[in-house]
Order: C-alpha cells, then structure tokens, then sequence
C-alpha cells in the first residue's frame, strides 16, 4: 500500500516504509516490527513481487572513476554530457541556496525536486560530522555569496541542534499542529539502529 502510494517517488528505502506504516496505518514503532519489515520486504523483493528498483538500500559506498577504454568512448561520454547540458540557475543569482535532510533515506526524493531549481540537496546525519561542517564553509567561501540553508529535519532535540542561521522548512512546530503529527521523546525514538535498508 505505501509502495503503491509513493510510486512517484521511487525507489524508497525500508525506512520510509516503516515511518509511513508506523504515521498513516497505526503499526508499532518499534525495533521488533522494523525487523520483521526488513524480512518481509527482502523476501517480496526476492520473489518478485515487489520490484528491485522500488526500494534503495545504500548498502555499497565507492569513489567514482573516469577511466575510458579508448578515445572513441571518451568521445560518446562527452556527447552525451552535452546533450544532457544545464544551466546553472543560481549562476546569475544574489544568493546561493542549499537544502539540507537529517535522513538520507529521503534525499533521493528531496533532489528530485531541488534539482530542478539548481539547489544541490545533502543529508548531514543528524549530527553531521566536522569534515562535512568544514566542506560547507570553503563551498559557501568559494561561491562567495550570502547563502541560504533551507534545513529539513525531526521535530526533536538533534534535529533541532545548529549553530548556524539555517532556514527550517520542515518540521515546523506549526506543522507538527496542523497534520496531528506523532512525537517521541528523544529517549524513547526507536529504532536505535541504523535503518537505511
């Protein structure tokens, strides 16, 4: 049923699943039920009858490596850059604008609509690490221009947690009021491992 909900938004990790059933269809919160999901859904993937591409699960991390076999795939590849240009809308823009996710499970949907804008999207981990911190800083100091840092995340303690002058979008203590929306106390947020599946 989420599956099918969200299809315009594939391929989801297991994680959104889970929240979905656990916010839209009154499923258990907690790491007995995510187990179980897990289980379920490998199986469904592995026996067809949910499709491969309708989940993610960033199982493998590797560095990208422009090698060509010969001058001619080099050629193909620098075809189909061209034929794949855009421009960079914030090129001529007075502000430079970022949109940052505490869940990477969700970045692949928040680039799906930022891209459009030229608004390269990043997942910072709830507490992002110091490299990442200094990364932003030389970007920001590279770009050299009043920057703009729209910032989704948990309506809790971390995904409140910034030392800088970021614009929160989502969630919003508005929202959390408007949509009914379910709250945990940082204690008790479940699961406590890490869910990317």
């Amino acid at each position: 049923m989420v599956l099918t909900e969200y299809r315009e938004h594939w391929p989801l990790t297991i994680r959104h699943v889970f929240y979905r059933l656990v916010g839209a269809y009154g499923y258990p919160k907690d790491e007995s039920f995510y187990s179980k999901l897990i289980d379920h859904i490998g199986n469904a993937r592995r026996g067809r009858v949910i499709p491969f591409n309708a989940i993610r699960d960033d199982g493998v991390v590797t560095h990208r490596m422009d090698h060509f076999d010969d001058q001619n795939h080099f050629l193909r590849h620098v075809r189909v850059l061209g034929e794949n240009y855009h421009r960079n809308m914030l090129a001529n823009q007075n502000l430079h604008v970022e949109v940052w996710c505490e869940a990477a499970g969700m970045l692949s949907q928040l680039f799906k609509v930022s891209r459009e804008f030229s608004v390269q999207a990043y997942s910072s981990g709830g507490f992002d690490s110091l490299t990442a911190k200094k990364d932003l800083a030389d970007r920001i100091c590279e770009i050299a221009k009043p920057t703009v840092i729209l910032h989704l995340g948990d309506y809790d303690p971390s995904g409140k947690s910034v030392t800088v002058d970021l614009k929160r979008i989502a969630l919003t203590a508005d929202q959390m009021f408007r949509y009914s929306l379910p709250t945990a106390a940082q204690e008790d947020r479940q699961p406590h491992r890490a869910m990317g599946g």
